[in-house]
């Protein structure tokens, strides 16, 4: 595995650390902070998917379009949309006021970018 790549995994697994701090924080949980940096460690997973696969990319912060270009090349990969769709969920509801903002949203969120991380971590097995 490339460097690079091995970089931007572990960017990934800093957002996804930050996202559990926010979840248990002592002060008052952090639901903005959970959501966003779900997100943010699959864009990076996905980032790290496509380096190592030679496929260009955007460092826009784009889901939905990483997503794509993942698909594009391993239609498997597919198999992630829902979950896909969940964290732009999260991570949109998450700033605005009146937010969902429960312990299971953001629990779910976290379980959510665990299982993207797990399933392209296989690919690039």
């Amino acid at each position: 595995m490339r460097e690079e790549t091995r970089n931007w995994i572990s960017n990934g697994d800093k957002d996804l650390g930050t996202a559990g701090f926010a979840l248990n924080s002592v002060d008052d949980p952090l639901p903005v902070t959970t959501g966003l940096h779900c997100q943010k460690a699959v864009e990076n997973y996905l980032r790290a998917y496509l380096l190592e696969k030679a496929i260009s990319f955007s460092n826009e912060h784009n889901l939905n379009s990483l997503f794509e270009a993942c698909v594009s090349f391993d239609k498997s990969l597919g198999a992630l949309r829902t979950d896909i769709d969940q964290l732009k969920g999260y991570s949109i509801a998450s700033r605005y006021p009146k937010a969902e903002d429960s312990l299971k949203f953001r629990q779910d969120a976290i379980a959510t970018a665990k299982r993207v991380k797990a399933f392209v971590l296989g690919k690039l097995a």
